[in-house]
């Protein structure tokens, strides 16, 4: 497992306003995130659920001392930790899930997404030749 570091993670949104927030993970694990869909709710004031695409350059390491990862870890992070907002679209009913309440499911052709609000039922109806899902 690689080491924990103290990330800033920053996105301009425009006249909404930046999101920003200082949090602890390992490079892995911030890697990983690229590509995937936050959403913040509120995020930037009353009625406001901006939705951002995570990016390499919206993440810079702050800092790899363990002290300071120390610090950070027991209460010292501030701002948003997006690795704790990344939220999936369900394939059925495009309704926004949090990671536990979707099932990926898998075939020869693609990825599909259903979430646990009743959309399992018609997980062979969401466009798989094959009809067959491996969890």
């Amino acid at each position: 497992m690689s080491e924990l570091k103290v990330y800033k993670w920053s996105v301009y949104l425009g006249r909404g306003g930046d999101l920003e927030g200082m949090f602890v993970a390992t490079k892995e694990d911030v890697e990983a995130s690229y590509g995937k869909t936050v959403m913040i709710y509120e995020g930037c004031g009353k009625h406001s659920n901006p939705t951002v695409v995570l990016a390499e350059d919206q993440f810079k390491v702050k800092s790899e001392d363990p002290a300071v990862v120390g610090f950070v870890r027991a209460g010292g992070s501030t701002g948003y930790d997006p690795l704790e907002y990344i939220h999936h679209i369900c394939d059925v009913c495009d309704m926004w899930s949090n990671p536990e309440e979707v099932v990926v499911y898998w075939c020869e052709e693609h990825e599909v997404t259903i979430c646990s609000g009743g959309c399992e039922e018609h997980k062979k109806h969401v466009g798989c030749t094959l009809g067959e899902f491996t969890g």
